[in-house]
């Protein structure tokens, strides 16, 4: 997992050891089923939790954030690797209607990433979408995709639904939570991903789970 040092102040947090980019951190909560099979990184590069890292955010102005990641060559994967994000709002939707954030990654993993990031609560309902886009440092190949995903709260009950692309690959996914107290929910979903050059996938799952 994450494991840092770092400083707060007046300039903003800088943080050294292992964390994930900025610009994993700037997709904040829109991935509905984050963790589960159909984490946006069964499709999507960029996803990178990176040692041999330095992390730096700004104080919060007007509520924009930008931050930034570099991360030192032997952990990069053959050079040196840059993360820079600006991000609008807060991403648990508490303080703020709305979420949004700009974020790129520059030979990270071999791959430079460019994400855009919008979600927002109407009431009991949160909506979000991610445009993405992935290309490889040695090949130049190119790809594209789009995420969109809803989770309607109801009682202690969250429906969730979320459809992820990137050009003929797609991932969908519904499913449900049900809170059972502060740090423990009943869940259950199902998820299926249709590959182009590969055999399409699923997964159902029901379980419970408990944070200490």
């Amino acid at each position: 997992r994450n494991q840092y040092v770092g400083l707060r102040g007046d300039f903003g947090t800088v943080l050294l050891g292992r964390n994930d980019t900025v610009l994993k951190q700037s997709q904040g909560s829109i991935d509905q089923f984050n963790d589960y099979e159909a984490d946006l990184k069964g499709l999507w590069k960029g996803e990178n939790r990176m040692g041999d890292s330095i992390t730096y955010f700004s104080p919060k102005l007007n509520g924009f954030t930008f931050g930034a990641s570099y991360v030192a060559e032997d952990d990069a994967g053959g050079s040196d690797a840059q993360s820079f994000s600006v991000v609008y709002g807060d991403k648990s939707l508490k303080k703020s209607q709305w979420y949004a954030s700009v974020a790129a990654d520059f030979d990270m993993k071999g791959y430079d990433t460019q994400r855009v990031s919008v979600q927002a609560k109407f009431d009991s309902l949160k909506l979000g979408m991610i445009l993405h886009s992935q290309e490889s440092v040695s090949t130049g190949a190119s790809t594209d995709g789009a995420m969109a995903s809803a989770a309607y709260s109801v009682g202690k009950m969250v429906l969730k639904g979320q459809l992820q692309t990137l050009e003929d690959d797609d991932s969908f996914s519904i499913g449900m939570d049900y809170k059972l107290g502060k740090s423990t929910k009943a869940f259950a979903w199902y998820s299926n991903r249709g590959l182009e050059d590969s055999e399409d996938k699923s997964w159902l799952a029901a379980g419970l789970e408990h944070k200490f």
